[in-house]
């Protein structure tokens, strides 16, 4: 979702500006690691109305993944902050 989120803000022309901080913790995962969970989970007949998790054991933060999709599509971002984004729950 961030590098849609990147893309549009590029075709706006506009700055990325995202709820919380840069230190708000993010959850990643490689396709990879997912095609795999999917794969595993379709061949056992046990996993039949469980409920998975997949998530990679990266440290990745907010601030970190917004530096790579602004690098990547040549914009600028920045944060709305703890206090409005608490008004946008």
């Amino acid at each position: 979702p961030r590098l849609v989120v990147g893309a549009v803000y590029k075709h706006l022309g506009e700055m990325m500006k995202l709820l919380w901080g840069p230190e708000l913790h993010m959850n990643t995962v490689h396709v990879r690691d997912v095609a795999r969970a999917i794969w595993h989970v379709a061949n056992r007949e046990d996993t039949v109305g469980q409920i998975y998790n997949v998530v990679d054991e990266g440290d990745s933060t907010q601030g970190s993944i917004c530096a790579i999709v602004s690098e990547l599509f040549n914009i600028n971002h920045d944060y709305w902050g703890t206090a409005l984004s608490t008004l946008a729950k």
